[in-house]
């Protein structure tokens, strides 16, 4: 295809109109004035080019193409050069020199009305065809009281030959378009593919990691509740075996008592004389007493040791559920980044891991704590002992049965203060509770948060059927092209019948 400007009198110069740069391609909503006085308004497309001269010679030359979208038959061309361009600035009283000629057309049109606009347009652009060689473009200016001519253009209309050549011209550049369109749905379609594969790898994942999550989740939950078990029953059966041997010792201790008044009533009626070897076992007795004293400040000291203790398994429980809320908090952060799932796993078995550490923890301090229970135990039994030692002792006078039953007392406050040990115990078992059932809560709460990434799994597998329909319409709008491709190939293969190059007029 190739252009030649009226003014070259004596030899064409001939433009490549293949290199030549399309400034601006927009359809525009136009009111045609057909032949017979009618008007309509189309939807035109104008096409701005400029021709450089080819290999230096012949000058440049603006050109403007309006044609149809639906009607391919109907071309109007116009085009000025450098040499021409005089006049018409000179004809129409243009004020823009001729390389910001096209500039300024451009900015008219960008302001003429679009075929998707619903602004009131401030242009008004109108095409009179009356004339079957040549048509008037004119661009109106509504000022709110009668539309100004801003600029009035004549374009001559293309002949079969022009049509062809521009036809061919639009051709190739479709069928570059095309090609384009094509890369662009191969990598679309190579990067839905892609996501599939991430996708359905993402979902293995997911069901492997929700499998070990259920594993993890009833393995606790049957160890919580074996250990709930044996301690209950442990217990129970320590409570009872206390009792009992609270019973037989009291038993015990009121039969010798018994025993030792009857003994003392008859060794006061014959042993009168030996008053003075009584208040002498009496003084020895009150310095046992005082022994007994001090032995029970050691185990009052002894009791305060294991109160410490048992506020230091409170406080360590307190850092391993603080530890614990960190360990969550970490795992909801890694369940947001889907992307790096793999990672999301490692960390989520560390967790795991650091849990059963945990757990091991705790029944290694339940173990220490029955331990201390033990010396507890071990340590009343060694106080009961004295007391039956100075309850043989105080069978030899008459008040030391008196000193007896004081002992008698206080072998009672430390029963009610067993007592109170094992109420702490039973306390303490019920925190336990609390914890396996705050466990419970949290595996629950995890169990959420399993359902939100399905969830998410969900919505990203709508996102992947919303890619699949754009690709079908990319798939379609392909089909359209290369229909009108096959229509335009067999216009060009009609049209090349009869081929030669064409010349425009100005």
């Amino acid at each position: 295809m190739s252009v030649k400007d009226d003014d070259e009198a004596k030899g064409e110069t001939v433009f490549d109109v293949l290199s030549a740069g399309t400034e601006f391609c927009e359809p525009i909503r136009v009111e045609v004035e057909l032949s017979d006085g009618k008007k309509t308004v189309e939807e035109l497309t104008f096409r701005v080019m400029t021709f450089e001269p080819k290999q230096g010679r012949g000058q440049k030359v603006h050109c403007i193409y309006v044609y149809s979208g639906t009607d391919f038959q109907s071309l109007y061309i116009f085009h000025v050069s450098e040499n021409g361009f005089g006049r018409l600035r000179e004809s129409l009283g243009l004020v823009v020199e001729f390389e910001n000629f096209l500039v300024e057309i451009i900015k008219i049109l960008k302001q003429c009305p679009r075929p998707v606009s619903s602004d009131p347009p401030r242009y008004k652009a109108t095409l009179d065809t009356k004339n079957p060689k040549e048509v008037i473009f004119n661009v109106l200016e509504g000022t709110g009281f009668r539309n100004v001519p801003h600029i009035i253009l004549t374009f001559s209309v293309g002949g079969h030959e022009a049509v062809k050549q521009f036809l061919d011209f639009r051709l190739r550049e479709t069928q570059k378009a095309l090609d384009v369109s094509r890369g662009e749905y191969t990598d679309a379609s190579n990067k839905c593919d892609k996501l599939s594969a991430s996708l359905a790898e993402a979902q293995k994942k997911l069901e492997a990691q929700e499998e070990r999550f259920k594993n993890f989740q009833s393995e606790t939950k049957a160890v919580s509740e074996t250990e709930r078990k044996a301690l209950t029953e442990r217990f129970d059966q320590e409570r009872a075996e206390m009792k009992k041997n609270f019973e037989r010792e009291k038993s015990d201790l009121e039969s010798r008592h018994q025993q030792a008044e009857d003994l003392l009533s008859a060794q006061v009626k014959k042993l009168g004389p030996e008053c003075h070897e009584l208040r002498k076992s009496q003084s020895e007795l009150s310095d046992k007493v005082s022994e007994l004293s001090d032995l029970l400040e050691t185990s009052e000291k002894n009791r305060r040791l294991l109160e410490e203790k048992i506020a230091q398994l409170k406080t360590q429980s307190q850092q391993e559920k603080d530890a614990r809320q960190e360990a969550e908090t970490k795992l909801e952060k890694t369940w947001i980044e889907l992307n790096v799932i793999q990672k999301e796993c490692q960390s989520r078995q560390e967790i795991i891991g650091q849990q059963n550490e945990r757990l091991i923890e705790l029944s290694a301090s339940v173990r220490e704590w029955e331990s201390a229970c033990s010396d507890l135990r071990k340590t009343a039994a060694a106080a009961d002992t004295r007391a039956k030692e100075l309850q043989t002792e105080l069978t030899t006078s008459s008040q030391a049965v008196s000193k007896l039953e004081k002992e008698l007392r206080k072998s009672e406050q430390k029963l009610q203060t067993r007592m109170a040990l094992v109420k702490e115990q039973e306390h303490l078992l019920t925190q336990q509770k609390q914890e396996l059932e705050k466990s419970s809560r949290k595996s629950a709460s995890m169990a959420q948060k399993l359902n939100d990434l399905k969830a998410a799994h969900a919505a990203l597998q709508q996102h992947n059927s919303d890619l699949l329909e754009k690709l079908d319409d990319s798939r379609q709008q392909l089909s359209n092209n290369e229909q009108m491709i096959k229509w335009l190939n067999q216009q060009l293969t009609e049209a090349q019948l009869q081929t030669h190059p064409v010349v425009f007029g100005g």
